[in-house]
């Protein structure tokens, strides 16, 4: 069974671009609108990497990963954000993100880390 990418972000733009992106380079990618719909979506047996936004309106990126983390504690968890924060980065990764990355995600980087993670 093939493990699907899911990306998780409440800008339409940003889901639509990564998900071409991941589409096109041979990933089955999986959209979310919001932390809530992630969480509906979000299947351990059949999601293998979680792409999620640090700021949403209805669930933050953390709180998101929180939940995934009690559900699956080894699928990776990408959290990404706008804002290049500190304090975000760090609450991230105390929570068991595999990585913190900066938008825009350049398209090489979004490839080259998709495939790493999906390895493992």
């Amino acid at each position: 069974m093939t493990k699907k990418v899911l990306l998780i972000d409440d800008e339409a733009n940003v889901r639509d671009t990564v998900s071409r992106i991941l589409t096109r380079a041979g990933f089955q990618v999986i959209s979310a609108a919001s932390g809530a719909e992630g969480l509906e979506r979000f299947n351990g047996g059949e999601i293998g990497l979680v792409y999620v936004d640090m700021r949403m309106p209805d669930i933050s990126g953390v709180d998101v990963l929180k939940s995934i983390r009690q559900q699956d504690q080894h699928v990776p968890v990408i959290v990404f954000s706008a804002l290049n924060d500190e304090a975000s980065f760090q609450d991230a990764m105390q929570n068991g993100a595999s990585d913190y990355l900066l938008k825009p995600l350049k398209p090489e980087m979004l490839i080259q880390r998709t495939g790493e993670l999906l390895k493992n």
